[in-house]
This record gives structure tokens, C-alpha cells and sequence, in this order.
């Protein structure tokens, strides 16, 4: 979530960005390496700040696991949007509050087909390549000079479960990381799947 390091009624922060994702895919001993090209806006006022999100990406994921037949390298790429609404209120200048993300994305590529033919073969049951993206997440952010803020929210919802994030937003450049666990039934370990991202303001 971008916040404004000012609060303004009347202008509409506009901001380019990437995002890069590495790790843990959904499936047994899966990997995965996805970027993201993201245009975004935000608008944020003293109770309610809003995102609007349109992206692409294009990656990898590396298969192995599912079936001897589906190993290897598969291509995905796609894209989609995203609407994030928060409420909150002030304590001096720290913002504490909840937030609704509500996004779509679509699939394209090696691995959309794989999905599809080892759902047929009724070995994964995931065969969506449009996908509805829903989530809530408290969150707390404070300024930390006249032209920063930094913002920390922990994310609930699907497909990615929990994801706690970090995020640092300037005058110009706003960075974050946030991370997802993955639980492995077979080992009984916890994996992570990682996301860094930067913007630029327009």
C-alpha cells in the first residue's frame, strides 16, 4: 500500500514501478521467479487513503514433483489490477488502521498449460487462469523525516494466506519487501516465498 507523505484532498499521486517475487511456488518442490511492471495511483487523505493498480508480468516457474512428465521450466506470463482501500485515524502523525485489497489477475504460458493438463491427469486440482485476488490488512504507518513514511501491514487473504510487508515511501521512491510462508506437508517445514518492489513517482 502507497501512502502520500502528505495528506491532500485534491491530487492523485501517479507512481511506475516493478516488483520481482522468488521462491516457493504452490506445488510440491515447485520454484518460482516472476516480475512485475506496475502503474499505480494513490490518493490519500487524512482517514482514507486509495490505490489503483494495473500491472503485466512475465517469469518462470520450475516444476518438479507433480510427475516425472511435467518437470522442467515453464514460462507464465499475464496481467491485472487491483483496488486498495484503507480506513484509519491519527495519533499525532502516526496512522493506525485496515485496509481491502481486491484485485484479478489473468495466466498465460507453459505453466497455465501444465496446470491445465496435470489437473486433467488428477494430479493438481488448481486449473484457474483468471483469478480473484482478496485480502484485509491492519496496518501501521508513521512519518520518519518531512519526506518519508514508513508503513508496516501484515496482509490475510487469497490465494497468498498470510504476508506480513515492510514498505518505505518518499518523496519520489517508495521500496518494499514482504514475504509468504509456505507450509511443506511432506517435510512438516515452513517455506517462504519473497517479493521486493520499488516505485517511482511520477
Amino acid at each position: 500500500m502507497t501512502f502520500e507523505t502528505e495528506s491532500n484532498y485534491n491530487k492523485i499521486g501517479k507512481y511506475i514501478g516493478a516488483e520481482v517475487t522468488t521462491g516457493k511456488g504452490y506445488h510440491e518442490n515447485e520454484t518460482v521467479n516472476i516480475a512485475r511492471v506496475i502503474f499505480s495511483t494513490a490518493h490519500t487523505t487524512n482517514h482514507t487513503n486509495i490505490n489503483l493498480e494495473a500491472f503485466g508480468f512475465f517469469g518462470n516457474y520450475k516444476v518438479s514433483g507433480v510427475s516425472p512428465k511435467f518437470n522442467g521450466n515453464k514460462a507464465a506470463f499475464g496481467f491485472g489490477g487491483s483496488f486498495k482501500l484503507t480506513f484509519n485515524f491519527k495519533v499525532d502523525k502516526t496512522k493506525l488502521g485496515i485496509g481491502l485489497n481486491l484485485g484479478l489477475q489473468t495466466e498465460f504460458g507453459e505453466y497455465s498449460d501444465f496446470r491445465k493438463n496435470a489437473s486433467d491427469a488428477g494430479l493438481i486440482s488448481d486449473t484457474e487462469t483468471v483469478n480473484l485476488r482478496f485480502s484485509l490488512f491492519p496496518f501501521l504507518a508513521f512519518p520518519i523525516s518531512n519526506t518519508s513514511t514508513l508503513s508496516l501491514q501484515v496482509t490475510v487473504g487469497y490465494p497468498e494466506g498470510i504476508s506480513p510487508s515492510i514498505m518505505l515511501s518518499g518523496s519520489s521512491i517508495s521500496g518494499w519487501f514482504s514475504f509468504v510462508p509456505i507450509f511443506e506437508q511432506s517435510s512438516d517445514l515452513i517455506t517462504n516465498k519473497f517479493v521486493f518492489g520499488m516505485k517511482y513517482r511520477l
